[in-house]
């Protein structure tokens, strides 16, 4: 190998390598496809033993594929070289050619996962499948402590349960790789130093997400996490595109137009799901958001006997 080498930081040095140069156009944010309509295709799942002076190279180019490094360590080459050990995942985008050697002294053990994938957009009763050349994934990711530890166990499993040759054997493996496509969006960040700014936003953002119904308050998140209301408005600006509490309100009302589409509770008791102080805040604030009444949106949506 030449003098390329990069090694790869676990957890505190440089940022973990993006795409490498050369392969055309920039990935697509996650803005571009929705990751809750992804579905994915398995070709092939396989667990890598190897041994002191393998090498070999990425003989399946034209769709997606994952590479976990459960034990060892070794060398990615694309157009640079990277060090990898455990804990390292490699997402490669078709068309990306690699080649890999493990060292002698701790020779790695991977699972491989052959896959494809697209966007696939419900709207009105009708689908709207979009298949995606790149995913919003950088092309190494380290994992640490609890972290690795979820990514390995998913991997485990995905080739445990992938029994394709069985009627719906491929469904569990089609779910756990969804879980790790979920895991691998949701944890890749610029910044991965402890005390990042980007970990703390996210930590926040999974809390309003998990716990809407709760009374939440952003300067009691805010000390929580130890930042200030301030920088939390600013971050939250930055990345999503408006403030913690408007993003806390738009939580809570994609879960109200889910329980006065679906059900028939009675708007009290949604208001107290989705977390407002009473019915009367719950209205008002769905109105403001949706531009009418709570109980006019569910007779428009008996009237039209289709899901929002």
């Amino acid at each position: 190998m030449n003098g390329m080498l990069k090694a790869m930081n676990h957890p505190d040095g440089l940022n973990a390598p993006n795409l490498p140069a050369g392969l055309s156009g920039p990935v697509a944010p996650n803005e571009l496809y929705d990751l809750n309509g992804l579905i994915v295709h398995i070709f092939w799942v396989l667990r890598k033993m190897t041994f002191k002076g393998w090498e070999d190279i990425r003989q399946n180019k034209s769709r997606h594929s994952f590479y976990w490094v459960h034990e060892g360590e070794g060398t990615f080459r694309t157009t640079e070289s990277f060090r990898v050990r455990k804990g390292t995942l490699a997402y490669l985008p078709p068309g990306l050619e690699m080649s890999m050697r493990s060292s002698d002294e701790s020779p790695l053990v991977m699972t491989m996962v052959y896959f494809d994938c697209s966007s696939c957009g419900y709207e009105d009763g009708r689908w709207s499948p979009a298949p995606l050349e790149k995913l919003d994934l950088p092309f190494l990711q380290p994992f640490e402590g609890d972290r690795a530890l979820r990514m390995d166990q998913l991997f485990e499993a995905l080739c445990r349960d992938w029994i394709p040759t069985r009627p719906g054997g491929e469904l569990p493996s089609k779910g756990h790789l969804l879980a790790i496509l979920e895991y691998g969006h949701r944890k890749a960040s610029p910044d991965r130093s402890p005390d990042s700014g980007m970990q703390k936003l996210q930590a926040i953002k999974a809390e309003l997400e998990e716990h809407f119904s709760e009374g939440l308050h952003i300067r009691e998140l805010a000390r929580k996490h130890a930042v200030s209301p301030s920088y939390l408005r600013k971050m939250f600006a930055r990345c999503c595109g408006m403030g913690p509490k408007a993003y806390l309100e738009r939580i809570r009302n994609e879960h109200a137009i889910r329980y006065l589409s679906y059900s028939d509770i009675p708007l009290k008791s949604i208001a107290e799901a989705c977390g407002y102080n009473d019915e009367f805040q719950f209205s008002k604030s769905f109105k403001k958001m949706n531009g009418c009444a709570p109980s006019v949106f569910r007779a428009n949506m008996r009237k039209s006997d289709r899901p929002v």
